[in-house]
């Protein structure tokens, strides 16, 4: 976070296939959690961005993980990566992103609360006695995230889940 305030933090980027990042990630999350079951769908093959590997693993991740804790016990989270972005709330010029979405049955997010929720420190009052946290982990996902050129986005509702997603710009092979 000190890094970011004095803006020393660095991105690496490096042609990735985004989904056998998502796959390897999604693997490790599944391996934390026997109450949630994580379906991967990976559409458009092949989903090439230049990203840094580890600070794009620690926002999908964060998510995953977040989407683990803040969801009941058998449940399914749903982890999607392809090139359709039609249905993302953010502007995007031209046609050239990948979309990975990840989707949740849990607590869900106040409309209130969404926009802080990416403020370092807040916490959603719901969520301060479903889990424990510093309330960090967002602000730094959506930090790296657009120092990859990408979106952090949310769509959300109490008791009704959340969607978190994450757009990045294609590249050529």
């Amino acid at each position: 976070v000190s890094h970011i305030g004095i803006n020393r933090f660095t991105v690496e980027p490096q042609t990735q296939d985004i989904a056998m990042l998502l796959e390897r990630i999604a693997a490790e999350q599944q391996a934390t959690t026997t109450a949630q079951e994580l379906v991967l769908t990976v559409e458009g093959l092949p989903l090439l961005v230049s990203v840094d590997e580890f600070r794009i693993s620690q926002v999908l991740g964060n998510l995953i993980g977040n989407a683990i804790k803040y969801s009941g016990e058998n449940t399914t989270i749903a982890i999607t990566a392809n090139r359709s972005f039609t249905d993302v709330p953010v502007t995007l010029e031209g046609d050239r992103w990948a979309a990975i979405t990840i989707t949740d049955h849990g607590i869900g997010i106040a409309a209130e609360d969404q926009q802080r929720l990416f403020d370092p420190f807040f916490r959603a009052p719901n969520a301060k006695t479903k889990a424990s946290g510093m309330g960090l982990g967002l602000f730094i996902s959506r930090e790296i995230v657009q120092r990859h050129g990408g979106h952090l986005w949310l769509r959300s509702a109490p008791e009704q889940g959340s969607t978190f997603g994450v757009v990045l710009p294609l590249v050529d092979a």
